[in-house]
């Protein structure tokens, strides 16, 4: 089995780089179906404040993995910091970033980050202006 999520690859996660606040995205994960996995969730949080744990759904399974996933939208902008947490009849584990957006069991490690921007319109000079991921502006014409 590959990484259980990779930030980097479309079946785990396909909308890649910062997101608007309020654009939804798919987060899924991929388990081993012999581990018995009973839930997943989503574990978010900014440097001040924690999102309530989100449940993924169980989707399918192939007999030897099984593929668990959630729509999950963040209302506003900021920086996210997330893992995965799975519970299991042996207790509760984690899914942590092990490095270049793959994930791995573990007890602890390092955690995904999201950027969320604020979708701003600038009626005056009708362009549309948001932060990118290196916090630097750019504009975009908007659509007539």
């Amino acid at each position: 089995m590959n990484s259980p999520f990779n930030s980097r690859d479309c079946r785990h996660k396909p909308t890649f780089g910062a997101v608007a606040a309020g654009e939804g995205q798919w987060f899924s994960v991929e388990m081993p179906r012999d581990m018995g996995v009973r839930a997943v969730r989503l574990i978010a949080h900014t440097d001040d404040h924690c999102l309530p744990a989100q449940d993924l759904e169980w989707k399918s399974t192939d007999g030897f993995t099984e593929w668990w996933s959630i729509f999950f939208t963040f209302t506003q902008p900021g920086i996210y910091f997330y893992h995965f947490e799975y519970e299991t009849s042996w207790g509760v584990g984690m899914i942590c970033l092990a490095g270049h957006g793959a994930g791995e069991f573990s007890d602890s490690g390092s955690e995904w980050q999201q950027t969320v921007y604020d979708n701003v319109q600038c009626a005056m000079c009708n362009v549309q202006c948001f932060r990118n991921e290196q916090d630097a502006f750019r504009t975009k014409p908007i659509a007539n």
